[in-house]
């Protein structure tokens, strides 16, 4: 899967949750690299955007969890497989 946002809802995402942007930048994988590429942030800033309004927790818990990250790690886009995780 591509990466695919607009960068018109993603730019006032960034300035209004920069929190948000900065913990998902710290993430890393298992191996230590960072779990997303800022193409992937700004993928999760748009498609998540719900979630990032109304319980940015229920990523980070996610994203806390050892286990979970590791499966994250394995997809080739990590920003589709955060989504995967949060919404099935």
């Amino acid at each position: 899967k591509d990466v695919k946002y607009d960068k018109n809802e993603v730019l006032p995402m960034i300035d209004k949750y920069p929190e948000v942007v900065t913990r998902l930048a710290e993430y890393k994988t298992p191996n230590g690299e960072s779990l997303f590429k800022p193409a992937e942030i700004n993928d999760i800033l748009f498609n998540c955007k719900n979630t990032i309004e109304n319980n940015p927790q229920a990523i980070y818990d996610i994203l806390d969890n050892p286990q979970s990250r590791a499966i994250l790690s394995d997809y080739k886009n990590k920003a589709f497989g955060l989504y995967r995780e949060l919404y099935y």
